[in-house]
């Protein structure tokens, strides 16, 4: 997203990359920008310019340029967390009996 790659790495936690064409120009392809041992799981949706981050059953809000946690919360009974598109979407929370719950972006 926007020139960064996130990925959970088990010895790291959440890593940013820095794949954008600039850093490729300048020789710094694939550069970690940041990393925080304390966040793990799959970007899911960016909102407002933070990354919303899945890690069942923990559901984190994390500051994109600095890899900060903003607001962390533990979703018992949601075993996944989809977004209709990556960024300012609304976001589904699917239950473990099936349940569809929809979150609205603000």
């Amino acid at each position: 997203h926007d020139g960064t790659l996130y990925c959970a790495l088990e010895e790291s936690g959440l890593v940013a990359f820095d794949v954008s064409m600039s850093s490729l120009d300048a020789g710094e392809f694939g550069a970690r920008k940041w990393e925080n041992i304390e966040v793990s799981g799959e970007v899911v949706a960016v909102q407002n310019g933070d990354l919303i981050v899945w890690d069942a059953p923990t559901l984190s809000r994390v500051d994109a340029q600095r890899g900060d946690i903003i607001a962390s919360f533990t979703l018992d009974g949601i075993r996944d967390i989809i977004a209709s598109e990556l960024e300012d979407s609304d976001l589904y929370a699917i239950g473990a009996k099936g349940q569809l719950i929809r979150f609205s972006a603000r």
